[in-house]
């Protein structure tokens, strides 16, 4: 508890609507839509909505000073697959279905179908099943946390794999909708020992940055000791 608030960690929704036609000359260009999310993030982690730590956020603190900061927006629920699903839908989790870690399995609308009616070139990017309301999602690009994004912490993979995504856009001569989906800060933490057990073998990229626990802010509800202070300067370090 602080300043009144209960800070939840909740997902950070970051929307960027991009102008370009992918070739097409027509008046009525339909949107290209980039949604890109990341895990268990507390909203006051990130620099422009008043993080006290310096320097986690440098490049979304940039992508906000070009454009519109939404300050009263939350998740519906406080769990990754039915909060994900609420933005597949439109519905709430007791309406879609999709009120835990499984997919509806109701007749209802979702985006990706929308979309692909509209002739739009859909992907996502890590996060895939938790990102699909429903088992068969027609996604047209599937790129998975272990297989292609590096346990969803390879910077470099997101953005050769977004390249790709726009190149097979442009040449189906289509609009897109991109959902990339960053894994932090979700837990194993970066640079934790309990990350080196998880991903014990796998080549995972390192932090741009590395806190320590003297240069962290224990949040007011938890106590001040050492053991806290590891533990978020891990979950800094992973911001």
């Amino acid at each position: 508890m602080k300043n009144g608030q209960f800070h939840l960690i909740l997902p950070l929704l970051i929307f960027a609507v991009l102008s370009s036609s992918c070739g097409t000359k027509s008046s009525k260009v339909k949107p290209n839509v980039l949604l890109i999310t990341v895990d268990d993030m507390n909203f006051n982690s990130v620099g422009v909505f008043g993080a006290v730590v310096p320097g986690t956020t440098p490049n979304i603190d940039k992508l906000a000073s070009e454009g519109m900061r939404f300050e009263n927006a939350h998740v519906t629920i406080a769990v990754c697959q039915p909060s994900r699903g609420v933005l597949a839908t439109g519905m709430y989790p007791h309406r879609s279905g999709i009120e835990g870690f499984f997919h509806t399995k109701k007749d209802i609308p979702t985006i990706v179908k929308i979309l692909k009616e509209h002739h739009y070139f859909t992907g996502v990017l890590s996060k895939t099943k938790h990102s699909s309301p429903k088992e068969n999602t027609p996604w047209d690009v599937v790129r998975t946390q272990a297989d292609h994004m590096g346990m969803g912490r390879d910077a470099n993979r997101y953005y050769e794999e977004t390249k790709a995504f726009l190149k097979s856009a442009r040449e189906n001569k289509k609009s897109f909708y991109l959902m990339a989906n960053a894994n932090d800060p979700h837990r194993p933490f970066s640079n934790s020992d309990q990350e080196k057990r998880a991903y014990k073998g796998k080549d995972i990229s390192p932090s741009s940055k590395i806190y320590t626990s003297e240069e962290i802010e224990v949040p007011a509800f938890l106590p001040d000791i050492p053991e806290v202070r590891l533990e978020m300067s891990e979950y800094y370090t992973s911001v």
